[in-house]
Parts: C-alpha cells; sequence; structure tokens
C-alpha cells in the first residue's frame, strides 16, 4: 500500500514513472476521485478498474471500496494500491485542512495535509480480511513524501 502526499497534478505522472521504473504498472491499482474519470488518465484507469471515489456519505464509500477490493483487486491478484490520503491537491484543500486541524487540537500542517482517513480504514478493513477471506495481507505501508525544489510541478 503506497500513499502519497499530493502537492499538484504532477504527482500523478510521476508516480506512474516510478510504478513503470520498478515493474509495478500492470501489479497495481490506484484510487482517485470521480473527477478525473474522464480526463486523458481516467479513461485507461477505468479499463484498468482503478477506484474512483466519491466524497459523501462516509458508509456508502466504504462500501464501495470493500466492495471494489473484494470483486476487483484481490480477484485479479493485484498487489500494489496507489492512494493519496489527503483527497486533493495541496493548493486546494490546505486552508480548509490547516484550519480542521487547529479545531481538533491536531498539528497545523502547512507542507502537506493531514490525511482522511475514511478510505485507508476501509482499505485496512478489506485487507485484514474483515470483509472477505483475502488471500495475503498487507506487508508494508509505503508513505511517500513529495517535496518539489522551487516551483511545484503541474501537468
Amino acid at each position: 500500500m503506497v500513499m502519497v502526499n499530493h502537492q499538484e497534478s504532477g504527482d500523478v505522472p510521476m508516480m506512474m514513472c516510478l510504478g513503470a521504473y520498478f515493474g509495478l504498472a500492470h501489479n497495481t491499482t490506484w484510487i482517485m476521485d470521480e473527477m478525473f474519470r474522464w480526463t486523458p488518465f481516467g479513461v485507461p484507469s477505468q479499463w484498468h478498474n482503478d477506484f474512483f471515489s466519491k466524497e459523501g456519505n462516509k458508509e456508502v464509500v466504504i462500501k464501495r471500496i470493500k466492495k471494489h477490493f473484494t470483486t476487483t483487486y484481490f480477484e485479479r491478484g493485484l498487489k500494489w494500491l496507489i492512494f493519496y490520503p489527503e483527497g486533493g491537491y495541496l493548493r486546494n484543500r490546505g486552508e480548509r485542512a490547516r484550519n480542521w486541524a487547529a479545531k481538533n487540537n491536531l498539528p497545523v500542517l502547512y507542507n502537506c495535509c493531514l490525511p482522511r482517513t475514511t478510505a485507508f480504514i476501509a482499505l485496512v478493513q478489506s485487507f485484514r480480511g474483515e470483509v472477505t477471506e483475502v488471500p495475503e495481507q498487507v506487508e508494508d505501508i509505503i508513505d511517500v513524501t513529495l517535496m518539489y525544489k522551487g516551483p511545484r510541478i503541474s501537468v
């Protein structure tokens, strides 16, 4: 499971290139926002059976994630999962995330956002076999922090 902080739109192709470099592209599923479904990388992602998430009722989101991973990810024998737990670009979520953190007595961050946990919890439950019998457990959670010197990479 690879969790990546989300700075700019250039993060996605950067992670795609890293996945291709390390030979993971054919064995990976992505979780992305529903708004990307009909973008140039969203259409092939549909063919690839990646997961498109919509904000909304947490219980509905959790059910959709668990169903997708039970019926798609595990059945296809995939090994890698890439998602952005912050739920959006830093420039769009930063102020709202800082306000939420301050209100809830959590660290106020300026270079990344605190992760949103609904999807992560559903994923962990799925991988633990709480949803169905899962052939393999999560071996590692890799937390990738992207940093840019100078202007951020945007596509």
